[in-house]
């Protein structure tokens, strides 16, 4: 059976649920059905088959013939599956790009890698593409590769600053930023540093002592994730 008719074969059926189970909602179920049996599989489709050419460009004869034999092996199989789910949430072609190269260095690894890169494929399933900007300058080590990349999202990149009279929208846009950097930190991609400042009480000579978060810096498991997400 050839692919195309698959896929029809497979939306027809999704359709004849969803017809089932949304036909007493005649509005809102039938723009459900509509969108579900049109848009999102079309979608997904497309994405699967961009990622296959992206393998069939990537990948020599040799990983090709390798790939063959591993197909049914089950650690690799198993990262393929994780791989393709992938796919299907991408979004943008430099995410599917990252993708190849976690399948091709899949080719040539034993089962502890393999799984080392299952937990990489998950991890680049969680970020997002502002995430992915944020990580990345935080691994940058040089000032003037940082002020290059700075330049290019400047608009990102300022909002973790929020100066005295920001308006609205500057807000919104720092609050969301240290959500994607709490995000970040929960991953273990991004660790907080701290900094304790001591208050002297000059009546009973006694101190407090203050601990607030300083800055952010990348893990050794984000310099990893981020070396693999090249722009």
């Amino acid at each position: 059976m050839e692919i195309k008719q698959l896929n029809d074969n497979k939306t027809d059926r999704l359709v004849q649920v969803l017809n089932a189970t949304f036909g007493e909602i005649p509005f809102v179920g039938g723009v459900f059905v509509e969108f579900i049996s049109s848009v999102i599989p079309n979608q997904r489709t497309d994405r699967i088959v961009e990622f296959i050419r992206l393998l069939d460009e990537k990948l020599n004869k040799h990983e090709q013939e390798i790939f063959q034999s591993k197909i049914l092996n089950e650690d690799f199989s198993g990262l393929f599956e994780d791989i393709i789910e992938s796919v299907l949430r991408s979004i943008g072609e430099e995410r599917r790009q990252n993708l190849v190269e976690v399948f091709k260095a899949g080719l040539k690894s034993d089962k502890e890698t393999i799984n080392e890169l299952r937990l990489v494929t998950k991890i680049l399933k969680e970020l997002n593409d502002v995430e992915v900007i944020i990580l990345k300058s935080k691994s940058i080590r040089t000032t003037n590769e940082y002020h290059e990349f700075y330049q290019k999202h400047k608009s990102i990149l300022d909002s973790q600053y929020l100066i005295v009279g920001a308006s609205k929208e500057d807000e919104k846009r720092h609050y969301m930023y240290k959500g994607y950097m709490y995000h970040l930190v929960s991953l273990g991609l991004i660790v907080t540093q701290y900094e304790i400042k001591e208050d002297k009480n000059r009546f009973n000579d006694q101190s407090d002592f203050q601990v607030n978060p300083k800055d952010y810096k990348i893990t050794e498991f984000g310099k990893l994730i981020a070396s693999i997400i090249e722009e």
